[in-house]
């Protein structure tokens, strides 16, 4: 039995992920600033703050090149579950190349699909991926 004296000290690391997440949310910064990501992308290196900074990270996401948005979301699916806005960036330069890991990332998950050979070459074609 605990004495009713003795005053026991809390921690943040006591509070829930609810609270953390409420926490987080009053940073100061505009939904998806620059400015707002970096501090969330720091406060995921630490492990109180991992899971809650990531929901804030990933809420919305601006994507100047898809690619790298795209390999991160096949490696990690439960990350696109997170995103509650998505910003293509217009500005996006549609004659880029992907770098090559990209190209074969995109090729596996659209064989994956299991789409007819004549579908996947449309997709393909479409998105300036030749298959391999």
């Amino acid at each position: 039995m605990t004495d009713p004296q003795v005053k026991t000290r809390a921690s943040i690391a006591d509070l829930s992920d609810e609270i953390l997440l409420e926490i987080l949310k009053e940073m100061d910064g505009e939904i998806g600033s620059a400015e707002l990501r970096q501090q969330y992308s720091i406060l995921c290196l630490m492990k109180l703050f991992q899971r809650t900074a990531t929901e804030c990270l990933y809420y919305s996401v601006t994507a100047p090149n898809l690619f790298p948005l795209l390999r991160t979301l096949v490696e990690n699916p439960n990350l696109g579950s997170l995103i509650r806005m998505l910003d293509l960036n217009p500005h996006w330069d549609r004659n880029s190349k992907p770098a090559a890991q990209d190209v074969k990332m995109a090729q596996r998950q659209i064989r994956r699909l299991g789409m007819n050979t004549k579908d996947q070459r449309h997709w393909l074609d479409s998105m300036k991926l030749r298959p391999v």
